[in-house]
């Protein structure tokens, strides 16, 4: 973080869980300027068996990996033109490109051992990732999922000894990634990628 704000960076405090401070972040940073690149990396590993789960644990994880970017997506669309109905799926417009980059932890092409809330959300990420792809890129809106395989920190250090080994034996390359390696391929999905979109990228040492 020091770095960032050293470099000149602004950073917000805002709670992901509560949709009038996502709004509220989304609608102050916009103040600065047009936002060009938005990237949700945020969420929570909850382990719970299906049988344990509660309400308001489930109600979390959706909340953090799908309403949160949503509405942030949502609040981008306010500050550009109102879409025309029928655009779907037609030329972009002369608007500046804006990058939205979700960042996930499941490719629908896995099988993982996951807890069930936990896969759901990231399931709906990448679907919503998709959806939002194809219904503004007539605005010159670009969106992706990164889904990232188990890391040396972050959420992945909630998992048990067992399960990060079963992840590992199944990792082409044998080990965690970093999180700078992660960071390079957001990079490119977000600045270099011109005709990438509605798309998830597996980033995850080939699992």
């Amino acid at each position: 973080m020091d770095a960032l704000v050293a470099a000149g960076a602004h950073p917000l405090r805002c709670d992901l869980t509560d949709p009038a401070a996502v709004k509220s972040a989304v609608s102050t940073a916009s103040a600065g300027g047009e936002i060009d690149i938005l990237v949700h990396a945020a969420g929570v590993f909850a382990g719970e068996a299906a049988r344990d789960v509660t309400t308001s644990g489930f109600d979390t994880v959706m909340h953090l990996a799908v309403r949160a970017p949503f509405l942030a997506v949502q609040e981008l669309m306010r500050f550009r033109a109102a879409p025309v109905a029928g655009d779907i799926g037609k030329s972009a417009n002369s608007e500046p490109r804006v990058d939205v980059v979700l960042i996930g932890a499941l490719d629908a092409g896995q099988s993982l051992p996951l807890p069930s809330h936990f896969a759901a959300g990231e399931g709906a990420k990448c679907a919503l990732a998709m959806a939002l792809a194809k219904e503004l890129g007539h605005a010159n809106v670009r969106v992706n999922t990164v889904s990232v395989g188990l890391l040396e920190g972050g959420m992945s250090a909630a998992l048990s000894d067992s399960m990060a080994k079963d992840f590992a034996s199944f990792s082409a390359l044998g080990r965690r990634g970093k999180a700078e390696e992660v960071a390079r391929a957001v990079a490119f999905v977000a600045l270099d990628s011109d005709f990438l979109t509605a798309k998830t990228i597996p980033v995850n040492g080939g699992l």
